[in-house]
Protein backbone atom coordinates (compact mmCIF):
# COMPACT_ATOMS: atom_id res chain seq x y z
CA UNK A 1 0.00 0.00 0.00
CA UNK A 2 3.21 2.04 0.00
CA UNK A 3 5.69 3.27 -2.39
CA UNK A 4 8.85 3.98 -2.05
CA UNK A 5 9.46 7.89 -2.07
CA UNK A 6 13.22 8.71 -1.55
CA UNK A 7 15.90 6.54 -1.67
CA UNK A 8 19.98 7.26 -1.72
CA UNK A 9 22.58 5.14 -2.99
CA UNK A 10 25.69 6.49 -1.70
CA UNK A 11 28.96 5.29 -3.40
CA UNK A 12 27.34 4.11 -6.42
CA UNK A 13 28.44 0.64 -7.67
CA UNK A 14 31.89 -0.37 -7.81
CA UNK A 15 33.89 -3.49 -10.21
CA UNK A 16 32.98 -7.04 -8.80
CA UNK A 17 30.01 -5.43 -6.54
CA UNK A 18 27.00 -7.65 -7.71
CA UNK A 19 24.52 -6.05 -5.73
CA UNK A 20 23.22 -2.03 -4.99
CA UNK A 21 23.14 -1.06 -1.43
CA UNK A 22 20.25 1.57 -1.21
CA UNK A 23 19.10 3.59 2.20
CA UNK A 24 15.67 4.38 2.39
CA UNK A 25 14.66 7.92 3.65
CA UNK A 26 11.17 8.24 3.19
CA UNK A 27 7.93 6.69 1.95
CA UNK A 28 5.11 8.01 0.67
CA UNK A 29 1.48 6.20 0.15
CA UNK A 30 -0.13 5.76 -2.88
CA UNK A 31 -3.70 7.25 -2.54
CA UNK A 32 -4.54 10.61 -1.26
CA UNK A 33 -3.59 12.43 0.89
CA UNK A 34 -0.39 10.79 0.07
CA UNK A 35 1.24 11.03 3.44
CA UNK A 36 4.60 10.58 4.13
CA UNK A 37 6.45 8.34 6.31
CA UNK A 38 9.52 8.96 7.34
CA UNK A 39 12.26 5.55 7.62
CA UNK A 40 15.25 5.52 10.03
CA UNK A 41 17.84 2.90 9.21
CA UNK A 42 16.11 1.45 6.77
CA UNK A 43 17.84 -0.48 3.97
CA UNK A 44 16.80 -2.18 0.60
CA UNK A 45 16.93 -5.80 0.39
CA UNK A 46 16.59 -9.16 -1.74
CA UNK A 47 13.78 -11.53 -1.56
CA UNK A 48 15.94 -13.75 1.02
CA UNK A 49 16.33 -10.31 2.73
CA UNK A 50 20.20 -10.17 2.01
CA UNK A 51 21.40 -6.59 1.93
CA UNK A 52 21.34 -4.62 -1.27
CA UNK A 53 19.30 -5.15 -4.92
CA UNK A 54 20.35 -7.00 -7.09
CA UNK A 55 19.39 -6.56 -11.29
CA UNK A 56 21.19 -6.16 -13.95
CA UNK A 57 24.66 -5.20 -14.41
CA UNK A 58 26.43 -3.78 -17.11
CA UNK A 59 30.32 -3.51 -16.45
CA UNK A 60 30.72 -1.27 -19.70
CA UNK A 61 33.39 -4.22 -21.25
CA UNK A 62 33.62 -3.35 -24.33
CA UNK A 63 33.85 0.76 -23.50
CA UNK A 64 37.14 -0.18 -21.38
CA UNK A 65 38.39 -2.58 -23.47
CA UNK A 66 38.08 0.19 -26.60
CA UNK A 67 40.32 2.39 -24.41
CA UNK A 68 42.74 0.19 -23.93
CA UNK A 69 42.97 -1.39 -27.39
CA UNK A 70 43.17 2.49 -28.74
CA UNK A 71 46.45 3.46 -26.40
CA UNK A 72 48.01 0.19 -28.48
CA UNK A 73 47.11 1.23 -32.04
CA UNK A 74 47.24 4.98 -32.18
CA UNK A 75 51.15 5.16 -31.80
CA UNK A 76 51.33 1.83 -34.30
CA UNK A 77 48.89 4.05 -36.83
CA UNK A 78 51.06 7.29 -35.92
CA UNK A 79 54.71 4.87 -36.91
CA UNK A 80 52.71 3.39 -40.12
CA UNK A 81 52.23 6.92 -41.21
CA UNK A 82 55.51 8.42 -41.16
CA UNK A 83 57.22 5.04 -42.86
CA UNK A 84 54.78 5.05 -45.53
CA UNK A 85 54.56 8.90 -46.65
CA UNK A 86 57.66 8.82 -49.29
CA UNK A 87 60.14 11.70 -47.43
CA UNK A 88 63.25 12.37 -48.60
CA UNK A 89 65.39 11.97 -45.71
CA UNK A 90 64.85 9.33 -43.62
CA UNK A 91 66.81 10.49 -41.06
CA UNK A 92 64.62 13.02 -39.89
CA UNK A 93 61.21 11.99 -38.24
CA UNK A 94 58.82 15.07 -39.00
CA UNK A 95 55.90 13.04 -37.24
CA UNK A 96 57.24 12.45 -33.45
CA UNK A 97 55.83 15.22 -32.02
CA UNK A 98 52.27 14.13 -33.29
CA UNK A 99 52.38 10.72 -32.49
CA UNK A 100 53.52 11.21 -28.88
CA UNK A 101 50.83 14.02 -28.43
CA UNK A 102 48.33 11.09 -29.97
CA UNK A 103 49.76 8.85 -27.74
CA UNK A 104 49.57 10.78 -24.49
CA UNK A 105 45.91 12.08 -25.52
CA UNK A 106 44.98 8.12 -26.31
CA UNK A 107 46.84 7.60 -22.39
CA UNK A 108 44.64 9.69 -20.70
CA UNK A 109 41.65 8.40 -22.86
CA UNK A 110 42.05 5.37 -21.37
CA UNK A 111 42.76 6.53 -17.80
CA UNK A 112 39.10 7.99 -17.85
CA UNK A 113 37.66 5.50 -19.52
CA UNK A 114 39.03 2.38 -17.57
CA UNK A 115 37.42 3.61 -14.46
CA UNK A 116 34.23 3.38 -15.93
CA UNK A 117 32.20 2.13 -12.91
CA UNK A 118 29.25 -0.62 -13.57
CA UNK A 119 25.94 0.46 -13.35
CA UNK A 120 22.76 -1.62 -12.18
CA UNK A 121 19.57 -1.99 -14.04
CA UNK A 122 16.67 -2.37 -12.28
CA UNK A 123 12.79 -2.78 -13.53
CA UNK A 124 10.66 0.04 -12.85
CA UNK A 125 7.91 -0.74 -10.66
CA UNK A 126 9.77 -3.97 -9.57
CA UNK A 127 8.92 -5.15 -5.70
CA UNK A 128 11.91 -4.55 -3.38
CA UNK A 129 12.11 -5.46 0.43
CA UNK A 130 12.64 -2.78 3.27
CA UNK A 131 14.41 -3.57 6.37
CA UNK A 132 13.36 -1.07 8.79
CA UNK A 133 15.79 0.41 12.06
CA UNK A 134 12.40 0.99 13.67
CA UNK A 135 8.69 0.23 13.78
CA UNK A 136 6.72 2.49 11.47
CA UNK A 137 3.72 3.86 13.10
CA UNK A 138 0.84 3.96 10.42
CA UNK A 139 -2.18 4.78 12.97
CA UNK A 140 -2.73 8.12 11.44
CA UNK A 141 -2.71 6.65 7.53
CA UNK A 142 -4.91 3.53 8.24
CA UNK A 143 -7.92 2.79 10.74
CA UNK A 144 -9.55 -0.45 11.48
CA UNK A 145 -13.06 -0.72 12.09
CA UNK A 146 -15.02 -3.77 13.61
CA UNK A 147 -17.21 -5.73 11.52
CA UNK A 148 -20.18 -6.94 12.58
CA UNK A 149 -20.59 -11.07 12.97
CA UNK A 150 -23.61 -13.01 11.13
Amino acid sequence: ASLLYRAIAEEGMKHGQGRAFIIATKLRTRQPPYLDIPLVDTSAAGELGEAGVDGWIDSHFWERLGGALMVGMIPDIGAWASNSAGKKDRNTDYTENSRQAMADMARTTLENSINIPPTLYKNQGEIINLITGEDIDFSNIYTLRLKNDR
